[in-house]
């Protein structure tokens, strides 16, 4: 039985997804989640609704928030808890019954005696980043703070300590922030990890991201996908064998992708004829997808979704989408650029790949 788990150092509020496989009860998160915090023992994430903690085809899916002071995991497997530790340095777990639900759980983790934990993260990361930095609470020996931290980690502190569990843990972070060009860093320091750490399930889910990043590399094959037509087709990637494509990936609630649409209705007008714009909408919602198409009339442009969102999906986990907007370019079957735009219109790969 095991949970991998991550801690984020970013603002506000996401979900945990966990896979259940098999009779070990195998608990994965699949989706990072996003939350500033003041230190690993001040967390608590609890559930918004009571229902969402609720087990539906070997897989659930809770809100979290947080404000309270206490590392509280709340949820329902049946009437068993399923765990383990994430770390030699937490030896207690507490299991209880909610206070708020008693159909509900608490499942807390706390430090050893020697703070094995703290004292590790210490040595390793805290005294080479700043905004990191030790402090004494009332009732704790030894606590990290994370108030100042930056949004995009160094490559380079990963590589500092590459054997130690906290890399893994930090380089599997920094995966979902780099364009898949930048991948080659990732496993550089990927392959300098300890056997131990590269066969972790966590570890095994960061080479699987590599291996598919370095098959969306310019001049690859493009991978197979499959997403639904308004009208219900399946549309693979056999479909642009022989074109030159756009392929934009975007969900409604995106406040970035709705300014990236009407720019992108504006180029179907006018390159049309040498080049396929192709929407890929990854809402959970397919009736937002269908207000969105006629909110701004690009029933011209081909619009596709897929079957599952984002966070399940086998499309977005095959081609690295991790956030939207995100954009793909290929031509004759191959990839020309897969990854994140700044400033969309005004971008040199956008406009050579317009202009050749």
């Amino acid at each position: 039985m095991l949970i991998v788990f991550m801690f984020q150092t970013y603002f506000g509020f996401g979900q945990f997804k966990f896979q259940i496989n098999g009779t070990n009860s195998t608990l994965i998160i699949s989706q990072k989640i996003f939350v500033k915090y003041k230190s690993p023992s001040d967390i608590n994430y609890k559930s918004y609704k009571d229902d969402s903690c609720q087990i539906k085809n070997g897989k659930f899916t809770f809100l979290y928030d947080a404000k309270e002071p206490v590392l509280d995991f709340q949820f329902i497997i049946g009437n068993r808890i399923h765990y383990i530790l994430i770390d030699s340095g937490i030896t207690n777990v507490s299991i209880k019954k909610s206070t708020r639900n008693k159909k509900n759980y608490q499942l807390i983790f706390s430090p050893s005696k020697s703070n094995d934990l703290f004292v590790r993260m210490n040595e390793l990361e805290v005294n080479e980043r700043k905004g990191f930095k030790i402090s004494s609470e009332q009732n704790t020996s030894k606590v990290l703070n994370f108030s100042n931290i930056k949004r995009r980690a160094e490559l380079s502190e990963i590589i500092k300590y590459p054997q130690d569990y906290y890399s893994l843990i930090r380089l599997y972070d920094i995966s979902f922030h780099l364009n898949t060009a930048r991948f080659n860093e990732i496993n550089s320091a990927f392959i300098k990890l300890s056997q131990k750490n590269r066969i972790l399930p966590i570890g095994l889910l960061l080479n699987q991201r590599i291996k598919n990043a370095f098959a969306l590399l310019p001049d690859k094959d493009l991978p197979f996908f499959s997403f639904s037509s308004l009208d219900g087709q399946h549309i693979t990637n056999k479909n642009f064998i022989n074109d030159k494509v756009i392929f934009f990936f975007y969900a409604t609630w995106c406040g970035p992708c709705k300014k990236i649409i009407p720019i992108l209705k504006s180029m179907n007008e006018k390159f049309n004829k040498e080049i396929k714009f192709v929407m890929i909408n990854l809402d959970e919602n397919k009736g937002e997808w269908k207000k969105i198409i006629s909110k701004f009339q690009i029933n011209g442009l081909m619009n596709l979704t897929d079957e599952s969102p984002m966070i399940e999906s086998s499309n977005a986990a095959n081609l690295l989408i991790d956030a939207v907007p995100q954009f793909m370019f290929s031509k004759n079957n191959k990839i020309v650029f897969k990854g994140i735009l700044s400033d969309f219109e005004k971008n040199e790969i956008l406009i050579n790949f317009l202009n050749k």
